[in-house]
């Protein structure tokens, strides 16, 4: 009997040798025989005379929701006995779980490969050392016999959550910005699920329409702040909250009753938790797409750097599967299910504003003194927003691979999209003069541009969509020629505003990128052959802009091998076998662009592989173009754009 896990996790067995694991269980003869004791362990137990077998051997499969309180309750157990977690991606939670079943003054043995206990993964201390866990643990004892390490602990208090373990009240918090009708509709809802006790704190203007109950009240910064302080907001709430369970939301989701049941089925014992959370692109609930709900920084090194600088690499943050975890792992800001107690114990940096990775920032320094994100998988929630830039592609993460651009738009979806709009929400809920006229007035306010160089009224006079409104947008970005950092930082904190909020460094890389294409010359000037890869929407918009002719264009689908598309003929990646390789570069039309280079590179390392946006022949800022090819793609499977304008009611 033992612990087990899925095989795609890829757990490898630890090394604790079976001989030397039943020697050490016969020297702790004595303490296993003074009381019943428990073993949570992926090593098979040996049979031993006269040693007291467990009362319970732990044989349950392991992923991100397994919980040890159905099983043991709460701070019960008076001896644990625990053999190599630390085998395990999951090694966090288990000892998250074992911590919280062990009773106070209770001992706790743990076995495991000495190596795995010295070097812990992210450089973050043994789990048993961690500061949530050093609160209430002492080191009794330390032994090692042959590679293994055994470590004996006495629980000297109670946990931190457990003065409020059996408070099954809920503070909702709420954040609002303006008006927000949906968090009115929200606040109904949840006044009406099946909970002990409820209260709804709103962190912003009250919203119209809130019922008049007492268990509703709103607070708010001390002053308004533009950047959206949602790090001081959520913090407020959690100091003002009336109950330990806490439920910080933004607000853009539907509450419906089986929320309660969701509650009450993982039960109280967690830290961190998040719900599945998905965005439904068409009415009645067709089309669902995931939301960012859960996810991943996949990097090994530099975690303390990245945490000390808030500094993140967004090609690393992926979404993984819902029983998946990572200790780098994080729930993502709409929702947080956090207990009051613990929150407060770490809050959030108040130094960062909205789309600042304060999520991650928050997520690493909780995992870093041991209390675990996770993920409630009993409910799925729904968005009433698309988040605007991963309509068709996400960064996902599996337990073997990770995929970048993962396409996630349905069958279903792209049937229905051939058929009409019908069925479809707007993803802007602006009318498209609105939306156009926002977009102008935002660029006109940009500082420093003169009269020739802002938007006319009609600059998109003869545009129906959005990939053609951000075309024009683009050429006339292009003809302004930016050359100073601060013509650059102008452009994409325009864009920062006005299609997605990122990050700021990744503004600062938009800029970068943009200096250092300005001081490269011709990439392409050298060869006499240049051939493409892709045929996506990176290759309809630039290949004319590459200032040279395409001899062929290389697509992996066998299918469109032979087709000509803008005038090239596609052919397969064996196409590269009779050309020179000295005087050959192939220019990739992808965002997969190592990924494509290092195949091309295995095969012909003689030919120059370059990514599009460093040879287009004109001075283009690319966070543009990439846009014009985004909402290309977007368009294909999203027929209904924009709101429609409301009617006027008749007199």
């Amino acid at each position: 009997m033992s612990l087990s896990e899925d095989r795609r996790f890829g757990r490898v067995p630890s090394a604790i040798p079976a001989d030397v694991l039943r020697s050490i269980l016969i020297g702790q003869r004595s303490m296993l025989g003074s009381a019943p004791w428990v073993h949570c362990g992926y090593e098979p137990l040996p049979s031993i005379d006269a040693l007291r077998t467990p009362v319970l051997d732990i044989s349950a499969p392991v992923d991100n929701v397994f919980r040890l309180s159905p099983t043991l309750g709460f701070e019960t157990s008076p001896t644990i006995v625990t053999t190599g977690l630390r085998s395990s991606r999951f090694a966090a939670i288990l000892f998250w779980e074992v911590l919280h079943a062990l009773a106070v003054d209770g001992v706790w043995m743990d076995i495991d490969e000495a190596a795995l206990c010295t070097h812990p993964r992210y450089g973050f201390d043994d789990y048993p050392r961690r500061e949530y866990f050093r609160d209430c643990l002492t080191l009794t004892s330390v032994d090692e016999r042959e590679g293994v390490l055994i470590q004996t602990f006495r629980k000297t208090r109670e946990t931190l959550l457990a003065p409020a373990i059996d408070d099954c009240g809920w503070t909702f918090g709420i954040l609002t910005a303006g008006a927000s009708p949906q968090a009115a509709t929200m606040a109904a809802a949840i006044l009406d699920l099946n909970l002990p006790n409820v209260e709804i704190i709103f962190c912003g203007p009250r919203p119209t329409g809130v019922p008049n109950d007492p268990r509703v009240r709103a607070i708010d910064l001390e002053e308004p702040e533009p950047r959206g302080w949602i790090t001081r907001k959520k913090n407020l709430i959690a100091k003002r909250a009336r109950y330990d369970n806490l439920c910080l939301l933004h607000d853009r989701y539907v509450i419906t009753p089986d929320w309660s049941d969701a509650l009450d089925a993982y039960g109280q014992c967690y830290s961190f938790l998040t719900f599945p959370q998905v965005y439904y692109a068409g009415i009645d609930k067709q089309f669902p797409q995931r939301y960012p709900d859960y996810q991943v920084l996949n990097q090994d090194r530099g975690i303390h750097g990245a945490l000390a600088t808030g500094v993140y690499d967004a090609d690393r943050v992926f979404h993984p599967d819902y029983d998946d975890f990572s200790e780098t792992a994080f729930c993502c800001g709409g929702i947080y299910l956090a207990r009051r107690s613990l929150w407060n114990l770490v809050r959030q940096n108040e130094a960062l504003f909205h789309c600042e990775w304060e999520d991650i920032s928050f997520g690493l320094e909780c995992q870093r003194r041991g209390l675990p994100h996770r993920v409630n998988p009993f409910v799925v929630a729904q968005s009433t927003t698309p988040h605007p830039l991963l309509l068709t592609r996400m960064h996902t993460i599996r337990a073997s691979h990770a995929e970048r651009g993962r396409w996630h738009v349905s069958a279903e979806q792209e049937a229905a999209a051939r058929t009409g709009s019908a069925t479809f929400k707007p993803i802007i809920t602006r009318t498209r003069e609105q939306y156009y006229e926002s977009i102008r007035q935002r660029f006109n306010a940009i500082e420093g541009l003169e009269p020739h160089e802002r938007l006319p009224p009609d600059f998109a006079t003869s545009c129906n969509g959005l990939a053609d409104m951000w075309a024009a947008m683009e050429r006339h970005v292009g003809s302004l020629r930016l050359t100073t950092r601060d013509e650059i930082a102008k452009i994409a904190y325009f864009l920062s505003d006005t299609v997605y909020k990122w990050p700021a460094p990744q503004v600062l890389s938009m800029i970068k990128r943009h200096e250092e294409s300005l001081r490269q010359s011709s990439a392409l000037r050298r060869f006499t052959t240049i051939v493409g890869w892709g045929t996506g929407s990176a290759f309809q918009a630039n290949h004319r802009l590459i200032g040279r002719d395409l001899a062929f264009v290389i697509d992996s689908e066998p299918a469109k091998w032979g087709d000509v598309i803008d005038g090239v003929t596609i052919r397969p990646f064996s196409a590269l076998t009779a050309l020179e390789g000295a005087r050959t570069a192939v220019v990739v039309f992808s965002c997969f662009y190592d990924e494509i280079a290092a195949t091309i590179r295995a095969e012909r390392p003689d030919i120059a592989v370059v990514p599009y946006g460093t040879v287009v022949a004109s001075r283009r800022f690319q966070p543009l173009v990439e846009l014009v090819a985004y909402y290309t793609e977007v368009e294909r499977y999203y027929p209904r754009l924009f709101g429609a304008a409301r009617m006027e009611r008749a007199a």
